[in-house]
């Protein structure tokens, strides 16, 4: 009877070895495993954790800061030039375009002003696009007549009638010399409704009629549409180009950008209003830049026009971050 309990207890006994062998092996086993797991999460998990993490934050900040050039980042433009011009004496507005993406920018921009010498922009523009588009010979001949006569700047107002003046003349003496003669006789060769017409096609606001009211949007506009004829039919529309860089010299926004980048403006003068539009052909991203100010000095005018084209030149060369 003994010999037949002591197997039964032998048996349990290694069993319970086995067990004991097993668990031994099955801690070491876990213990191994996870002295691989953190070892490759030291040399391998964690930098490459870090890295998504990192990841995230690029992302997150990417996603705070605007694109360069984007209608987003020239918002912060805005609000750079909105901080500036607030805070000068009189009353400014501008407005901007990027005519490589379209993108815009600008404040106070619906501003209506005394559109003075820039009137003629609208008629420059209906000119050089009938000669492009050969509606119009640039020899056509225009004879000076008592409607035209009006108190200004230029010197057709003291030829006598009669005289007779070819369509680019008149468009060299308007900008050269401001001739609010010339432009009158071109608005008479051009018609006033067709002008208001085409520039109302553009998508400027303020019809083309007395008093001749304008906004730095109007101007704008006017000038990115200029930008283009001239991309299209840069023979023709050259010339034109040429006389409104010939205005560098004048200062005011041509004055923010460095003496390299070449500024195709038309300024203007009125008692207590002064203006400036402008095409500053920045390399990659043309500007088409517009500035209107009332109840200010025309020193203090420019000084304001040319700082606040500074903010637009920075700008730019910031890579387009404000």
């Amino acid at each position: 009877m003994a010999s037949r309990t002591k197997k039964p207890a032998s048996l349990a006994k290694k069993r319970r070895k086995r067990i004991k062998w097993g668990r031994l092996a099955f801690v070491l086993l876990v213990a191994l495993g996870l002295g691989y797991a953190v070892a490759w999460f030291i040399r391998s998990g964690i930098p490459q954790l870090v890295r998504f993490v990192e990841a995230d934050i690029r992302q997150i900040t990417q996603k705070a800061t605007p694109l360069p050039y984007s209608q987003a980042a020239y918002q912060s433009l805005s609000k750079q030039l909105q901080t500036f011009l607030g805070r000068q004496n009189g009353t400014y507005g501008v407005y901007g375009i990027d005519m490589s993406t379209g993108a815009h920018f600008g404040w106070n921009d619906t501003q209506l002003f005394t559109a003075a010498n820039e009137s003629t922009l609208p008629v420059l523009i209906t000119l050089y696009s009938d000669i492009a588009n050969h509606r119009l010979s640039p020899g056509t001949l225009v004879h000076y007549e008592p409607v035209d006569k009006e108190a200004g700047s230029g010197f057709i107002a003291g030829m006598p009638f009669g005289t007779s003046f070819t369509v680019i003349q008149l468009a060299h003496a308007s900008i050269a010399q401001q001739d609010i003669v010339a432009r009158n006789m071109l608005m008479r060769q051009l018609g006033s409704g067709p002008i208001n017409s085409f520039v109302k096609a553009m998508g400027v606001t303020t019809p083309f009629a007395p008093p001749y009211d304008t906004t730095p949007k109007d101007l704008s506009i006017e000038m990115n549409y200029l930008y283009h004829m001239y991309q299209a039919h840069p023979q023709t529309v050259l010339p034109l180009i040429g006389l409104l860089e010939g205005n560098q010299n004048q200062g005011r926004i041509a004055n923010g950008f460095a003496p390299g980048i070449s500024v195709a403006q038309i300024p203007a003068n009125w008692p207590k209003e002064y203006h400036d539009a402008a095409i500053v052909m920045y390399p990659k991203h043309p500007i088409a830049l517009s500035i209107c100010s009332s109840g200010t000095t025309q020193a203090g005018a420019s000084q304001v026009e040319a700082q606040a084209a500074k903010i637009v030149s920075q700008f730019l060369q910031s890579g387009g971050h404000a």
